[in-house]
């Protein structure tokens, strides 16, 4: 960027100022002002503080090219040092990260059911509130398919579980809401012109009256 921000540095937000001005210090205590509107492809995280130790299952929360990891990824804290912390993941694969810097990493022992999806585990804890929209049938099969051995469900109604996870989450794209939208269009304009055609019968019936056909007069003859 011209005001001096440079990609893949992270930069620590000290003020704003007037016309929404940010000021930044860099890593190496440079000081930098920008306005956020000019600069379309910055990410803001906050700052949270996470004791780790040996044997502890991680997970990877932003996408590292250079490091070749990726958000979702899991590892186990094999080592912590001074200046590093070492990460190893299933196949043996060890990735150190730097202690100066933030590190994108979090506990990996509870996550929701849709980060979950591909993993399996020998025992999972599941938490199911009847009154969640997510909680549907989908939702409750991947949950419970990630156990190898066991599962154990957590609700706070027991009685309304059954017709929760019996639910369709069944999402609609902008597509299929568009079409929808016309064959309703359609349906409308059919019965609207089946009213008119209704209509119109009827007022013709009514101008066209039945004619009756006079009577003729006979003779009566007696002998």
């Amino acid at each position: 960027y011209k005001n001096g921000l440079q990609r893949g540095v992270q930069y620590v937000v000290l003020d704003t100022g007037p016309g929404n001005k940010l000021t930044v210090r860099g890593p190496e205590g440079e000081r930098l002002q920008f306005t956020p509107a000019r600069c379309t492809k910055l990410s803001v995280y906050s700052v949270e503080r996470t004791e780790l130790a040996p044997g502890d299952q991680v997970k990877i929360t932003r996408n590292d090219a250079e490091k070749d990891l990726a958000n979702g990824d899991r590892f186990v804290v094999k080592e912590i040092h001074s200046d590093r912390v070492v990460l190893e993941g299933d196949k043996g694969r060890q990735v150190e990260l730097d202690t100066a810097s933030a590190m994108f990493v979090g506990l990996a022992y509870a996550s929701t059911v849709h980060s979950a999806q591909g993993l399996t585990c020998d025992k999972v804890l599941i938490n199911l509130e009847t009154q969640s929209r997510t909680t549907a049938k989908d939702v409750y099969y991947v949950a419970i398919s990630r156990a190898r051995h066991a599962a154990e469900i957590f609700t706070d109604n027991r009685q309304k579980l059954g017709a929760a996870i019996s639910r369709l989450n069944a999402k609609a794209g902008a597509l299929d809401i568009k079409q929808l939208q016309r064959h309703a269009l359609e349906r409308k304009g059919h019965d609207q012109a089946g009213k008119q055609k209704d209509a119109a019968q009827k007022q013709q019936q009514g101008q066209q009256l039945p004619t009756k056909q006079p009577k003729e007069k006979g003779r009566a003859f007696g002998l």
